[in-house]
């Protein structure tokens, strides 16, 4: 079975989110594309163990929301531009920096690899996932842990100091 664009960004959603490595991913990846396995690409997820039914729910919503928008391309380069902007504000890149890794995500794109700014940052070695996240907070996107079950809560449509409910029964808040 070949790889739905669906797929991809699913795979993508769940690396960048630290949801599962890309070893993992690969591996999953392999199995569907080699192994005749008609599965989704988030089945085999579930089958291998490395994502919960929560997480996939969670990471399925936040696909549907970027697969739904009019124009995704444009909604991600306004976004690097300003993740980009964010890292040079913040002191830990440089405009060299930002110019190398936007030459790099555009060369990345001519061979079908679609990466955001922060993923290629990560990759070279010039930003940590901390950072990453850290950036995409000030974004109004937050990556929330739940300390008591260490769920993953992607966050982007509540307000800073909200509290919400983990499905574990702990209490969360969205950070400042």
């Amino acid at each position: 079975m070949a790889m739905r664009p669906e797929d991809n960004l699913l795979g993508k959603i769940a690396v960048a989110f630290g949801f599962v490595s890309p070893e993992e991913m690969e591996e999953c990846v392999r199995i569907q594309r080699d192994g005749g396995n008609p599965h989704l690409l988030g089945t085999i997820l579930l089958e291998r163990g490395y994502l919960t039914r929560d997480e996939l729910r969670d990471l399925l919503e936040f696909q549907k929301e970027k697969l739904s928008s009019t124009d995704t391309r444009k909604v991600e380069r306004e976004a690097d531009r300003m993740f980009g902007f964010l890292a040079i504000q913040l002191g830990l890149l440089s405009q060299d920096d930002i110019r190398a890794a936007c030459a790099e995500q555009a060369q990345l794109a001519k061979r079908g690899l679609r990466f955001r700014l922060g993923e290629v940052l990560v990759g070279r070695g010039l930003l940590t996932r901390g950072q990453v996240e850290e950036i995409l907070r000030r974004q109004q996107g937050y990556l929330v842990i739940c300390p008591k079950c260490d769920k993953r809560h992607i966050v982007f449509d509540r307000e800073p100091g909200e509290k919400f409910e983990c499905d574990c029964g702990r209490e969360l808040l969205v950070p400042d």
